[in-house]
């Protein structure tokens, strides 16, 4: 069946923003959105050497009959969390930022699984 993947786990940034400014973070999550384009292999490891290197990934995808631009027909679900209020701190921690990463990785979790058999991933 269809694969669904976050890459959350080391992305906090937002979340450094958040507790700066002291505002909520939304937790949202798009089913299907994974389906939408195939990846070409053309050059993957020296797309992979480059992402590693410089942290930008180089994506190459394509649609039906490889055409750019033009996506496979796939059913979307999205779902909206409810807000996961951040304190405002000016200057937060990596401490503080863990903690209210953590906290919203844990609502988007849950919330996948709350919605995923209703989005066909069950």
């Amino acid at each position: 069946g269809p694969v669904e993947r976050s890459v959350l786990r080391e992305r906090k940034g937002f979340v450094r923003l958040a507790l700066r400014h002291g505002v909520p973070v939304v937790p949202v999550y798009c089913f299907g959105e994974a389906q939408l384009y195939r990846q070409s292999q053309f050059l993957f490891g020296l797309r992979a050497w480059v992402q590693r290197s410089f942290g930008v990934a180089v994506v190459l995808p394509y649609g039906p009959c490889g055409l750019p631009f033009v996506h496979f027909p796939e059913k979307l679900s999205l779902v909206v969390g409810a807000p996961v209020e951040m304190l405002r701190i000016a200057e937060p921690s990596k401490d503080d930022v863990d903690k209210h990463h953590a906290r919203y990785i844990v609502e988007l979790e849950q919330m996948f699984a709350r919605h995923k058999d209703a989005a066909g991933y069950g």
